[in-house]
């Protein structure tokens, strides 16, 4: 090879190598796309609007919203996952996404590229006239245990986040969850409606959607599956504090992207979604729909998913594939 020739390969090298840092560097160039895997108007669906709204500040692009629903969120997750992994499609991701590969489709927590939780709303334990002579969690459980034929429950699906509370509860305490009533809804609130009637006597819905009802006298929360007690809620206790064990189980968020987005742009992403998380109108949007603030990134949401992916085969084999 001639001197002249291998001068020229050098050139053509260097030239290449300047125009992909600079491509990379330039990131992003072009609108980015937030699928949402449930319907427009729900909490989730409000929660990648807020996204959206800071994104476009934070990294001064276009960031769209495309709601793909169905199949329990399978259609929504899936799309996400499927995209080019880029930095121009990204999405929401929520419990559900430990479920799917124990039903036989392929898609599961390790598909994707998890960037950030920023939700968290615990499971409370309500209870209705229909049980108005029960005094705390302990004893609710107890008559639970003792006849479960005296009990139904509701809260959405079975297999939504807050039949998979239920299912956590009664697992931690050697009950059978498949044999007792679950009456499946449209969610939370028409749940707590019929529980405030009598139709239903417990629904483990988040203390923010049931507040209204609780602070109307109609419902009563006795616990909430938590940590640490609710701010809004100080007089509900958590469910360890009552009955001794540790209960963690409610409704999440997160934000992923395809599997093998490039490391440079998951950082720069978690940095931007920090900051619309940290901001003043995500809280007040958050607040608005009483949702929970919670952060989690890198290693500790990776073992998060873990735990979540696990604790949902355990309740898929107790429920028998119940809806």
């Amino acid at each position: 090879m001639s001197l002249k020739h291998l001068i020229g390969l050098t050139a053509a090298t260097v030239a290449m190598a300047t125009t992909l840092n600079v491509a990379q560097a330039a990131w992003p160039e072009k609108p980015i796309t937030i699928y949402c895997p449930y319907s427009a108007g729900g909490g989730t669906d409000a929660t990648a609007r807020f996204f959206a709204a800071g994104l476009r500040e934070e990294l001064g692009v276009p960031v769209n919203v495309v709601n793909r629903t169905g199949a329990n969120g399978l259609t929504g997750h899936s799309a996400m996952a499927n995209s080019k992994p880029d930095g121009y499609s990204i999405g929401l991701i929520a419990q559900a996404i430990g479920l799917y590969h124990w039903q036989g489709m392929e898609l599961s927590y390790k598909d994707i590229t998890p960037l950030a939780m920023f939700n968290f709303d615990p499971a409370g334990f309500q209870v209705g006239p229909s049980k108005a002579h029960i005094k705390d969690a302990m004893q609710a459980i107890e008559e639970m245990k003792a006849d479960p034929s005296k009990w139904n429950m509701g809260g959405g699906g079975r297999m939504g986040s807050w039949g998979m509370a239920f299912t956590k509860l009664a697992l931690e305490f050697d009950m059978d969850p498949s044999i007792y009533s679950w009456i499946a809804s449209g969610g939370a609130a028409p749940s707590l409606t019929e529980l405030a009637a009598g139709g239903i006597d417990f629904a483990p819905t988040s203390l923010p959607e049931a507040k209204t009802l609780i602070d109307a006298g109609k419902i009563r929360a006795l616990a909430v599956m938590a940590e640490k007690r609710h701010p809004t809620f100080p007089d509900v206790p958590t469910i360890e504090e009552v009955t001794g064990k540790k209960i963690v189980a409610g409704a999440w968020r997160a934000v992923a992207a395809p599997k093998g987005l490039p490391d440079d742009i998951k950082e720069k992403y978690i940095v931007a979604l920090r900051k619309v998380w940290e901001s003043e109108d995500f809280r007040k949007g958050m607040d608005k729909f009483g949702y929970g603030m919670d952060w989690k990134q890198g290693a500790e949401l990776d073992q998060f998913l873990a735990d979540n992916d696990v604790n949902a085969g355990k309740i898929l084999k107790a429920t028998e594939g119940k809806k």
